[in-house]
């Protein structure tokens, strides 16, 4: 009977979504980690090689990002359950429309150039959130 229940389960998202999905965040966490190293300039001699590869990511991830977003847009998943509140399924959709905000502002961001007399990292991560936390 096992095989009964599991034909009538229909997945929300499709495998192609969901292969997106997964390729994005293997993509996006090493991010997070080679933006702390470099910001933080950790990196010592690979310095260089490791902003190279974080710059090499990135421009992986957009062209993926657009095209998941297109995707999504082409191939909407199933609604949510109507037992969800109201208040909880805006929040679900708030919040995954803003991570593809996020993840399609972010690199146009760090890729806008710094203002006069500011050059790249000039102030290490850590010491931005320092400062933030006083």
């Amino acid at each position: 009977m096992i095989g009964a229940s599991s034909a009538s389960t229909i997945p929300a998202y499709t495998v192609t979504a969901r292969v997106l999905h997964w390729l994005i965040a293997a993509l996006v966490l090493p991010m997070i980690a080679l933006g702390i190293i470099i910001a933080n300039e950790w990196g010592g001699p690979v310095q260089q090689p490791l902003y190279d590869l974080h710059k090499s990511i990135g421009a992986l991830l957009l062209p993926l990002v657009v095209v998941r977003l297109v995707y999504r847009l082409m191939n909407p998943p199933l609604p949510l359950p109507a037992d969800i509140p109201a208040l909880q399924q805006f929040a679900a959709h708030a919040t995954h429309w803003t991570l593809y905000a996020l993840l399609i502002v972010q690199p146009m961001v760090t890729r806008a150039p710094a203002p006069r007399g500011v050059r790249e990292s000039s102030v290490p991560l850590s010491s931005s959130v320092a400062a933030m936390s006083r």
